[in-house]
C-alpha cells in the first residue's frame, strides 16, 4: 500500500488563507495520514511486514509534518503584520516564540510547529543544535519532492491505464455475453473468484468427478464439502493437492521478486495459512482438481488453463485486473449475463 499524497489538502493562496484555517488544514492532513498509517499497520500479517509498515509510517508522518512546517513558514512570510496582531491582544511585552505559541493556543500534540519557524518570521536569533539525522531526512525529502515533480510531469503524458483497462474489459465482456462480478480485494481474491464460479457453474452432481486428494478433509464427503465451501476450504484443498503431487510442482514454485526457487514446504505453509495471493500455479491445481478448464480474461488477451482432454466439467471463468484496483493485481469472477444472483 502506498500513501497517495494527492489526498492531502493543499494551500493555493497563502495571502488569502487565515492562520486558523491553515492550522485546521494541517490538522486534517495529519489525521488523513494517521488514518492511512493505521490501515497500513492493520494489514500486516508477519514481522517483516510490520517492520516495513513501521518505517513507512515514520516516513509518511515526517513528510506530512515537513509539508506543514514549510507551509507555515511560507504563510508567516506573507503576513509580516501577524506579530503586531498578536501583540495587540496581549497584556505582556514578551514576544518570544514560546509566548507566541501560548497566545496562539496551538495543540502541539496535533500540529507541531517548530519554534524556529516563528522565530525566523520575527527575526529572532535561535541557534538549535545541529541534527545530522534531520539534515539527512530533509535532503531525502528534497530529493523525493524533485522525484515526485518529475514523476508528475511524466504521468501527465501517460495514458489513463485504469480507464483504458476498464473500457477494454467492458467491451470484451459485452461481446462474450459475460458480466463482471467484483470480488473483495483482501489477498484471497483468486479463491473467492473460484468459489463464486463453483457456485454458478458446478453443482453436487460434479463432485464424483472431482480429483480430490485422499488426505483432504472432505475427500469422500460431498455434503461436508459444499456445506464448508469457502476461501479457507479452497486454500486447504489446493495445498493438499500440491503436497500429494509434490514431484509435479516442486520445481515450479519460483519467487517472482528474486526469480529463485522457493522451499516447497515453506511455500505450501504460506499459501495455506496466510493471505498470500494465488496465481497460475493455484489455477492449474484447481483445473486438475475440478476436471475443467479455467478461462482468464485480461485487458489485452484471453486464455485458458487446463488439459482439454481431461476437462469434463463446465469451464470456470475469471477476469484479471492489473490497473483497476489500488492494491494492484486482482482476480474477479465472470458470470453469464442471464445469471443475476
Amino acid at each position: 500500500m502506498n500513501f497517495d499524497s494527492t489526498s492531502l489538502l493543499a494551500v493555493h493562496d497563502f495571502h488569502a488563507i487565515s492562520f486558523d484555517d491553515l492550522l485546521s488544514l494541517h490538522s486534517k492532513n495529519i489525521a488523513t495520514a494517521q488514518a492511512f498509517c493505521e490501515k497500513l499497520k492493520a494489514a500486516t500479517v508477519n514481522k517483516t511486514q510490520k517492520t516495513k509498515a513501521k518505517k513507512q509510517t515514520k516516513d509518511i508522518m515526517f513528510n506530512v509534518k515537513y509539508m506543514n512546517d514549510k507551509q507555515m513558514k511560507e504563510w508567516l512570510s506573507k503576513h509580516p503584520d501577524h506579530q503586531n496582531n498578536l501583540s495587540d491582544n496581549s497584556d505582556s511585552d514578551d514576544t518570544s516564540p514560546e509566548a507566541l505559541l501560548k497566545l496562539l493556543d496551538i495543540n502541539r500534540e496535533v500540529i507541531k510547529i517548530p519554534v524556529n519557524l516563528i522565530a525566523d518570521a520575527f527575526q529572532e536569533e535561535i541557534k538549535p543544535r545541529r541534527n545530522r539525522q534531520k539534515d539527512r531526512k530533509l535532503k531525502k525529502q528534497q530529493e523525493l519532492e524533485e522525484l515526485q515533480r518529475q514523476t508528475a510531469e511524466e504521468t501527465a503524458l501517460m495514458p489513463d491505464l485504469k480507464k483504458n483497462e476498464a473500457e477494454a474489459l467492458n467491451y470484451k465482456c459485452n461481446k462474450l455475453g459475460l458480466t463482471q462480478q467484483i470480488i473483495k480485494a483482501d489477498g484471497h481474491c483468486l479463491y473467492y473468484a473460484v468459489l463464486d464460479q463453483l457456485e454458478q457453474r458446478h453443482s453436487k452432481q460434479h463432485f464424483s468427478s472431482y480429483n480430490l486428494p485422499k488426505k483432504f478433509e472432505f475427500c469422500n464427503d460431498p455434503e461436508g464439502f459444499y456445506r464448508n465451501l469457502n476461501a479457507k476450504t479452497l486454500r486447504n484443498l489446493n495445498v493438499s493437492y500440491l503436497k500429494a503431487n509434490r514431484e509435479l510442482f516442486e520445481l515450479m514454485v519460483f519467487d517472482d521478486n528474486t526469480n529463485k526457487l522457493q522451499d516447497f514446504d515453506v511455500y505450501c505453509e504460506k499459501m495455506e495459512n496466510s493471505g498470500a495471493w494465488g496465481g497460475e500455479i493455484e489455477l492449474s491445481v484447481f483445473s486438475k482438481i475440478f476436471g475443467c478448464k479455467i478461462f482468464i480474461l485480461q485487458e489485452s488477451t484471453q486464455y485458458s488453463i487446463g488439459d482439454e482432454e481431461m476437462a469434463s466439467n463446465p469451464e470456470l471463468k475469471l477476469i484479471y485486473y492489473k490497473h483497476t484496483f489500488a492494491l494492484g493485481e486482482h482476480y474477479g469472477s465472470l458470470r453469464d449475463k442471464n445469471i443475476t444472483s
